[in-house]
């Protein structure tokens, strides 16, 4: 419902386009409202069970429909200017919303919804009231006709009968009377609209003209008021700015004796203060006046500041060649610069060097030479002799410090607040395998922190030099060699102050233990790979149990299927399927389990919520504290009280293992069965863990052996590693970890870590996304069962899909057919998915074409961290096999809309 412009003006004044568009939006929200209503009472209807599912549908299709034309219209009426396109361009969006409330009346019935043709009375009311005489009939003309079109597409068959009640039966001719009526009627509200709307626009602008009279009149009796006051205000101006003239005169004599006698007063004042401050000064102030051409230069003034360095009376020096009273000027070379500055009139400074004649053994001066106006040169100096001794002190007693840190067998190193190198001793250099100069003034986390890690370091150190975090005393972190090796480093830091207290750097001295690191995380994964083993017999059970699952609902599933109950036969797909996820996610705790490598420095510092963390942690380690105990008679029980929000900074992996070892220390703890029970709370910016178990505690004199690598308790299974790892991955984390314990009363182990602020706030949504057009989808492994679930899943969204059971095949076809979209498997024989994307990629450019968006589909763990060969092949996206169709419909999605 929208106002057509009246007028033939060619091109619309603005104040008339912005009345028309705000009438446009007006249009909008009613046809909004009235759209939403209509759905309301479809809805209504639904729920009463009045109309069907179709009939609903198709409501709301057109209702959305409805809604959806108003933002590129507003957005076309509001670029144009001219008034027969703005005027066609209206009629046009009556003619969509006719329509749409067509439609509406199609889905509620057709010819049984004739009551819903008040909608269109509506349309016509309120077109003539806004639009110009004609636009009514016009308006009642294409309602008549769309809803004749849609009662004759439904009786000859070309529109599918929507009947609400399905006995109802009308015949041709009565549906004709109908039409013929229904025509009448609309023709009628048109010319009642048109003839109404005639009245009050003929009203309206008889008004507009009387009004234009009065403003007229009052605009004259106005304009001869404002010439009379015009008058009165010129004549009192003229008289006051002749008496401000005089005025004016008078006070600018008075003003000029007056600052002849201040100007006087001012230079005597001047001329007093500047000698005080040339007497006052403690540095030497010497002028001199050239002779001979330059050739020499007298003194013609000397400061008490000068005798005092000097220790000569100015009586003895003016009126002096200055090569006569300092005789070793020359050779001192500050002579040859009073001769440049006389010459250029360019101010130089002369550095701190040895002044030595008859009368002074030796001490510093240093010079700043400048050129007065008046050609006379002017020499401001100090005696620096004493400053130079501390300095030369201070940098005997730097060399001596620096000559300890060399014989310190770690690194020593120390950033300013900018995070910039200040001071390297020997060992790390020879870590960094650079040259101190190469070091020094480099800002470390550009150039010595691995790029995973490089932003959230620096962030941290941020927070520490701004006083927000206390240093860490123990933590670890990667650096990179000259060589491009990564070395792991054991730091410990604290703050550097300067007098007042004020931080302005950090000092840290850093232990490589990137060997040690290895040998313990060869054994500790040895250690994984025995407690993978451990948990086999428990994994498997519960295979078992979730293929009695997939196999007994796929049984039922055919049996409901030949039955034709789909309601039963939906529910044993979704049970198949969540059970399928679950064994699928089984399998991915374990993998990321076991993946803790020796490596491990490598993995990204994240925020995450170590409640959520330790939820994963305990459903992988089920079998250990469940399946098995129970399998021997025994029954373990893992309690959890989680608070959410419980957010740290640090490695995800790395804590994962440390609950993980608790939970089994826990169960090792309890032989005859018993209680676990983990907590986390948090409290004064920490975050607190807490394992208990009701086991057979620990021995008094064991306790402060505890954490000490290779020692252990339980001789029959245990290395001695498990807690030996928590606690040093735990102060990599500048955290705690205590154990307290009773022997036969069980044992409570307690982590403190430092609270994430920001990881409390900060979340993240993303809107699913699938391709919105159909693309050509080549899909490649060598499974030929997967290449045609893929060719049937994607074919029903309607993409095409080519098939390859091979590298070779997937290439000849792409060459010979335009592919929006390739899905390869990692794992083929001959020639792998990342030499296929590599090949593709290659093609493109020697084609010059762009590349097609690739995704690698992997049964393997953790492909999608190898960010350097996706770059490398031209993979943009890797999905982890086994993956629903929703999860891969919105990775198209995502890597489509950037390809």
């Amino acid at each position: 419902m929208n106002d057509p412009i009246q007028g033939s003006l060619d091109v619309l004044p603005a104040d008339r386009l912005k009345l028309l568009y705000t009438r446009h939006v007006q249009g909008a929200i009613v046809r909004s409202g009235a759209s939403a209503i209509m759905w309301l009472f479809a809805l209504a209807a639904y729920v009463a069970d009045i109309i069907k599912t179709n009939h609903f549908t198709g409501i709301t299709l057109s209702v959305l429909y409805l809604l959806l034309i108003n933002p590129p219209t507003l957005f076309l009426l509001k670029r144009l200017h001219r008034a027969l396109t703005y005027r066609y361009i209206s009629l046009l969006i009556n003619f969509l919303e006719i329509l749409g409330y067509t439609a509406i009346i199609y889905f509620l019935g057709g010819i049984e919804a004739t009551y819903a043709i008040l909608v269109y009375a509506a349309i016509i009311t309120y077109v003539g009231v806004v639009a110009p005489w004609s636009f009514p009939y016009a308006i009642a003309c294409v309602c008549s006709i769309a809803f004749s079109l849609m009662v004759a597409g439904v009786h000859y068959g070309f529109l599918q009968d929507q009947k609400v009640i399905p006995s109802f039966h009308l015949p041709w001719p009565n549906q004709v009377v109908i039409l013929s009526a229904i025509t009448g009627l609309l023709f009628v509200v048109a010319y009642i609209a048109s003839v109404t709307s005639n009245i009050l626009k003929r009203n309206r602008n008889l008004l507009n003209r009387q009004n234009l009279n009065l403003m007229e009149k009052s605009s004259s009796l106005e304009a001869a008021e404002r010439e009379l006051r015009t008058a009165h205000r010129e004549l009192e101006r003229r008289v006051e700015e002749r008496t401000l003239e005089l005025k004016e005169a008078n006070d600018q004599l008075k003003a000029t004796i007056i600052q002849h006698k201040q100007a006087e007063e001012a230079l005597r004042e001047s001329e007093f203060r500047f000698r005080q401050l040339f007497e006052s000064m403690t540095s030497g102030v010497a002028v001199y006046q050239p002779v001979d051409d330059g050739k020499d230069f007298v003194f013609v003034d000397f400061n008490r500041g000068a005798e005092n360095i000097e220790g000569v009376d100015r009586l003895d020096v003016l009126g002096r060649r200055v090569t006569e009273a300092f005789p070793e000027v020359r050779e001192f070379g500050l002579f040859d610069v009073f001769q440049r500055v006389w010459k250029t009139g360019e101010t130089e400074y002369f550095p701190g060097a040895i002044y030595k004649d008859e009368r002074d053994p030796g001490s510093w001066r240093e010079n700043r030479v400048y050129k007065l106006p008046s050609g006379q040169i002017v020499a401001m100096y100090d005696d620096v002799t004493e400053r130079k001794r501390a300095e030369e002190a201070l940098r005997r007693e730097k060399d001596r410090a620096q000559s300890y840190l060399d014989s310190a067998s770690v690194m020593m190193l120390a950033l300013d607040v900018n995070g910039q190198v200040t001071l390297v001793n020997k060992k790390g250099r020879e870590t960094l395998g650079y040259e101190e100069a190469d070091i020094l003034g480099k800002n470390w986390f550009d150039t010595f922190v691995p790029e995973r890690d490089r932003d959230g370091a620096h962030q941290v150190f941020l927070q520490i030099v701004s006083g927000g975090l206390e240093p860490a005393t123990y933590f670890e972190n990667a650096i990179l060699a000259s060589s491009g090796e990564e070395r792991l480093i054991a730091w410990h830091n604290n703050f550097v102050t300067d007098t007042h207290g004020n931080i302005v750097g950090i000092l840290g001295s850093g232990e490589d233990i990137t060997d040690r690191r290895r040998a313990e995380q060869l054994a500790g994964q040895a250690e994984r790979y025995r407690a993978v083993a451990d948990l086999t017999a428990g994994i498997a059970h519960n295979f078992n149990n979730l293929l009695q699952i997939v196999i007994g609902n796929a049984s039922l599933g055919l049996m409901n299927l030949r039955s034709g109950d789909l309601k039963d036969l939906k529910q044993n797909l979704e049970q198949i399927v969540e059970s399928s996820r679950f064994g699928a996610e089984t399998i991915n705790r374990l993998n990321r389990y076991v993946r803790v490598s020796a490596d491990d420095h490598t993995a990204a510092i994240e925020v995450f919520d170590l409640s959520d963390l330790i939820t994963q942690a305990a459903e992988m380690s089920r079998p250990w504290w469940k399946t098995e105990p129970e399998k021997h008679g025994r029954r373990v029980s893992l309690y959890t009280r989680l608070k959410s929000g419980s957010t740290i900074r640090g490695k995800k992996n790395e804590m994962f293992e440390v609950v993980v070892n608790l939970i089994r220390n826990s169960v090792e703890a309890l032989p005859k069965g018993g209680d676990i029970e983990i907590e986390t709370t948090t409290e004064n910016n920490v975050v607190i863990l807490r394992v208990r178990d009701t086991g057979i505690g620990i021995r008094e004199e064991d306790l402060n052996r505890l954490f000490t690598p290779f020692f252990t308790t339980n001789v029959e299974s245990g290395r001695g590693l498990g807690l030996a790892t928590c606690r040093r991955i735990v102060d990599s984390h500048g955290g705690t970890i205590l154990v307290d314990s009773v022997e036969g009363k069980g044992a409570r182990f307690t982590i403190t870590l430092p609270l994430v602020w920001e990881g409390l706030v900060q979340s993240e949504f993303r809107e699913s996304k699938s391709p919105e057009k159909a693309l050509n989808v080549l899909a490649v492994d060598d499974m030929e069962a997967i290449t045609n679930m893929l060719r049937d899943g994607l074919g029903s969204f309607g993409h095409k899909v080519f098939t390859a059971l091979s590298g070779q095949e997937a290439l000849a076809i792409f060459k010979d057919n335009p592919i929006d979209l390739v899905i390869c498997d990692v794992g083929m024989p001959e020639m792998n998915g990342w030499e296929v994307g590599q090949t593709v990629k290659e093609i493109c450019q020697e084609r010059g074409t762009s590349k097609p968006a690739f995704i690698i589909l992997t049964g393997w763990q953790d492909q999608s961290q190898e960010k350097v060969r996706m770059a490398k092949s031209g993979v943009d996206a890797v999905v982890q096999k086994p993956v629903e169709m929703a999860k891969l419909l919105e990775a198209i999605g995502e890597v489509t809309e950037h390809c």
